[in-house]
């Protein structure tokens, strides 16, 4: 519902009028003449609170492995108890694994590694990290790790897997 009023005329009115006209046309004049830009950035107002802690992450264990040394070595580490060469047939070559956590529970999750670039030491041009879930290179129980180099298993690559 829109209410109209209708006002008198007035000289009185006329006047009001015409001075908040001519006001706001200057406000407008002072504006345009200062290129319409704000003023100065005012000082930075205080810190606000600390925020709530997040929840605990899903992660159960999480690594870097070296093994430029010849000897796998963990560079990072949580999670896992030891990291040693596993063998494919004769060859040691390539093949990691890593002892501490249940690779089995819980259901409907799988250890994810990828290539750690800082500490591998390959000539390779190509690089692939395969997570083994038959782990048949390793003791029972373990996370098998393998590790290509254009095409091969190779030494000299390294890796940072995680297990959720």
């Amino acid at each position: 519902m829109v209410a109209l009023a209708v006002l008198p005329a007035s000289p009185a009115f006329g006047r009001t009028l015409k001075r908040r006209l001519a006001d706001l046309e200057q406000r407008v004049s002072r504006l345009e003449a200062n290129g319409n830009q704000p003023g100065a950035q005012g000082p930075m107002g205080a810190p606000g609170p600390p925020g709530p802690s997040g929840a605990p992450g899903a992660v159960r264990a999480y690594a870097i492995v070296d093994p430029s040394a010849g000897v796998p070595r963990f560079a990072v580490n949580q999670g896992f108890t030891a990291v040693a060469k596993g063998m494919r047939g004769n060859l040691a070559e390539g093949v990691y694994c890593l002892t501490g956590i249940d690779p089995s529970t819980p259901p409907g999750t799988a250890p994810v590694a990828t290539v750690e670039e800082h500490f591998t030491s390959a000539a390779a041009t190509t690089f692939e990290i395969d997570v083994d879930s038959s782990a048949a290179s390793c003791p029972t129980g373990t996370i098998e790790i393998d590790t290509f180099g254009d095409g091969g298993l190779s030494d000299g690559i390294a890796f940072s897997v995680i297990v959720p």
